[in-house]
């Protein structure tokens, strides 16, 4: 989807604006940049409403990555609508807009650390819809990636291993087990990545994070 060129210049836009970053994660440089269903959409009993379900939070998040990556989502939107064959478009009104994963280099990313998991983030963003699997999927845009980083998806219980690609656009399910694979440890080279799910109603593909 992107050359090395354009993905360089991407990275560098995020690197750029690390005051808009959201820090995940205690102890280790594992930021996002946008709001998360999986991160964002947990509610408690002292926070019954989950800050992702606050729009005007939801939305100023939106209007900081609209602002900065609205080119780069014009060619998301048209390579996933040429990708399934039918348009394909933002909520923004509806959820948050795919955002980055960043991975700042630090010698716990050797490990395979990131969770093991299937995303059902759908049943969060959209309770009063349902969907069958073909309807659902997730995708990942590396625009900088450490040798090595890439993605361990369970096939029928069997661990395989596929790497990323800086600038390839990755397609999967989401409904399948899968990790992260990080690997961005040993060197200087940032993990950041577009992230995202889309669903099909009828005959558009919507996108969200």
């Amino acid at each position: 989807m992107l050359d090395e060129v354009a993905s360089q210049a991407w990275a560098k836009l995020v690197l750029s604006v690390p005051s808009q970053w959201t820090q995940r994660h205690p102890s280790v440089p594992f930021f996002t940049l946008g709001m998360a269903a999986y991160l964002d959409a947990k509610s408690t009993a002292a926070m019954p409403s989950s800050i992702y379900a606050q729009r005007s939070v939801r939305d100023a998040s939106n209007a900081i990555l609209m602002a900065h990556f609205e080119p780069l989502y014009d060619q998301l939107c048209h390579a996933i609508g040429q990708y399934f064959g039918v348009d394909a478009h933002l909520i923004a009104d509806q959820a948050a807009l795919p955002g980055f994963h960043i991975h700042l280099p630090h010698p716990v990313f050797a490990n395979e650390v990131a969770s093991v998991h299937r995303d059902l983030q759908f049943q969060q963003v959209f309770p009063l819809e349902s969907f069958e699997p073909h309807e659902v999927f997730t995708f990942t845009l590396p625009i900088s990636i450490p040798p090595g980083a890439g993605l361990n998806l369970w096939i029928e219980g069997e661990k395989q291993f596929h790497p990323y690609r800086t600038g390839e656009l990755v397609i999967h399910s989401g409904l399948k087990t899968h990790q992260a694979a990080l690997c961005c440890a040993g060197n200087v080279v940032p993990r950041i990545a577009l992230q995202g799910h889309g669903v099909l109603r009828k005959n558009t593909v919507a996108l969200y994070w």
